[in-house]
């Protein structure tokens, strides 16, 4: 493993304190990069901070 660490829908939301549905929304509206893995999406720590800090 290259020690990035992923998180979940779940766990995304619950650390942005948002539902799972606005978080899809971010994720379809291009301001939050994520990535499907295996059918499910995942977000990077890094793309999560660079959101939370306003970065895209």
């Amino acid at each position: 493993m290259l020690g990035i660490k992923l998180y979940n829908m779940k766990e995304a939301s619950k650390i942005l304190g948002v539902s799972e549905r606005t978080l899809f929304t971010y994720i379809k509206s291009e301001r939050l990069k994520a990535n499907k893995i295996r059918g499910k999406w995942m977000i990077t720590e890094d793309n999560l901070k660079k959101f939370i800090q306003g970065e895209k």
